[in-house]
């Protein structure tokens, strides 16, 4: 599976396989006010500390979808038509994670929380010199996130990231993840390090003896008492009558941030 932002961010936190499980318990450290000093005197005894931690679940969530192509397709497309379908199903996978990844939605029963779920916006730097800005705005993400984030992770679309890389010398030494989720103007840090997300290959089934219902909003195929009062969804195809054959994608997908206030946005900025 292609999951661009996902797998990018992923790479620089946590990972978890969550095969066989209905969920994680992640465990996270709560810092401590205040550390004392861990030097002790000859013979004198070792301090013992109770150490506080936080364990947010991290639970899978089924991301799926199927298409479906013809016979006559199968048969006269020189290149493999499904290989050329599972790939184009397997982008808009990603891209609808990525959105959902970088929203402000709470998470429910089928999804998880964007990142941005409960995350006010900063105001944007006020400089009229775009370098100044850039680091300005910069700077005020990585900041806002306290205590100060291990991995600062920035999240930006190509046009900001080119704007950055073109106005801050240096700016090369910053982690940035390019990714056209992210909208214009709209800058993202999030501290990578306390970032958890799950690890699933995915599945692909291929069948040609199957019915579906054929909507990018199916209903259940039948709902209701039976008889005359059932709700029947359609359109109703047996893929074996029409001679389709259909493909479908599925992954468990899942992610959450390991302590809360570790990500921050800003909004608007002027370059």
């Amino acid at each position: 599976m292609r999951h661009r932002l996902r797998v990018q961010i992923l790479r620089r936190g946590v990972s978890i396989n969550l095969a066989g499980t209905a969920g994680v318990r992640i465990p996270s450290r709560v810092p401590p006010g205040t550390a004392a000093s861990p030097f002790v005197g000859e013979s004198q005894p070792i301090p013992a500390r109770q150490l506080s931690f936080v364990g947010p679940l991290l639970r899978p969530f089924k991301c799926a979808v199927i298409s479906l192509f013809t016979g006559e397709m199968a048969k006269g497309t020189p290149a493999s038509i499904e290989a050329i379908i599972s790939t184009a199903l397997a982008e808009d996978i990603a891209a609808g994670i990525d959105t959902v990844l970088i929203g402000n939605t709470a998470a429910t029963s089928i999804a998880p929380a964007g990142l941005l779920n409960g995350v006010t916006p900063l105001t944007p730097s006020a400089a009229t010199d775009p370098a100044t800005a850039v680091a300005a705005d910069l700077s005020a993400l990585a900041a806002a996130i306290v205590p100060a984030p291990t991995a600062p992770t920035f999240i930006m679309n190509g046009v900001q990231a080119a704007s950055s890389g073109l106005l801050v010398a240096g700016i090369g030494g910053v982690d940035i993840i390019v990714s056209d989720a992210v909208p214009a103007k709209t800058v993202i840090c999030v501290d990578s390090a306390d970032f958890a997300s799950s690890v699933d290959s995915g599945g692909i089934n291929v069948s040609n003896d199957a019915t579906i219902i054929s909507r990018d909003d199916p209903a259940p195929v039948s709902q209701g008492a039976s008889g005359a009062s059932a709700d029947t969804a359609a359109p109703h195809l047996s893929l074996f009558q029409v001679d389709c054959i259909g493909i479908k994608i599925t992954e468990d997908v899942s992610w959450l941030m390991r302590r809360s206030g570790r990500v921050s946005y800003v909004t608007n900025i002027k370059w």
